[in-house]
């Protein structure tokens, strides 16, 4: 095969003498160096975008396995089981449960509502029937409550306590923390 080049003092294409071996050879080289170049940053690519690892709860053994524990703080709140503070039907949540107010009354149910931005529907991490785990240094909110029921839309980062009309309550609480997990708090 032959190669030409211009050589701009004949003012022509004159034939090059230069060997097609060594021309081979230097393609050869850099198309693997490409090849090997392109493998290496495919690599360090997997390495830096493995799969995260599943934050979900595991049940094992009756213990709730949580690998990646999630902690937010939210600002508080809290609603009756009244229709001027819910929909029509105030006994009713927003996964179908029925709140029982004697059970409300007695302190054996404790639910609450988060804002959309924290359920699973809307691109959170919670869902309906999770138990979350809350600290505040006012006790009455302190402690495991589940999730049963969601916010208005307009509401962002926000837990309402869902409480009998009859307890005196905090109204609004900041630098609440709410977790997937039990966390040792100091």
């Amino acid at each position: 095969m032959k190669n030409y080049r211009y050589d701009p003092d004949k003012l022509k294409f004159v034939e090059d003498e230069k060997d097609e071996m060594k021309e081979f050879g230097k393609w050869f080289l850099y198309v693997c160096m490409t090849i090997f170049t392109l493998w290496s940053m495919y690599f360090i690519w997997l390495v830096a975008n493995k799969p995260a690892r599943r934050s979900e709860p595991k049940q094992s053994s009756g213990k709730m396995i949580v690998r990646h524990p999630l902690l937010y703080a939210v600002t508080g709140t809290y609603y009756n089981a009244e229709a001027g503070q819910c929909d029509d039907r105030p006994t009713e949540t927003a996964d179908g449960s029925q709140i029982s107010l004697s059970k409300l009354r007695s302190g054996a149910v404790r639910w609450v509502a988060l804002s959309r931005d924290l359920l699973k529907r809307w691109g959170g991490h919670f869902d309906y029937g999770d138990t979350i785990h809350v600290w505040h240094h006012n006790t009455m909110l302190s402690g495991r409550w589940v999730v049963r029921d969601c916010m208005n839309r307009r509401f962002k980062r926000r837990i309402d306590f869902l409480v009998d009309s009859r307890k005196v309550f905090p109204g609004l609480s900041h630098g609440v923390l709410i977790s997937n997990s039990e966390i040792k708090i100091k």
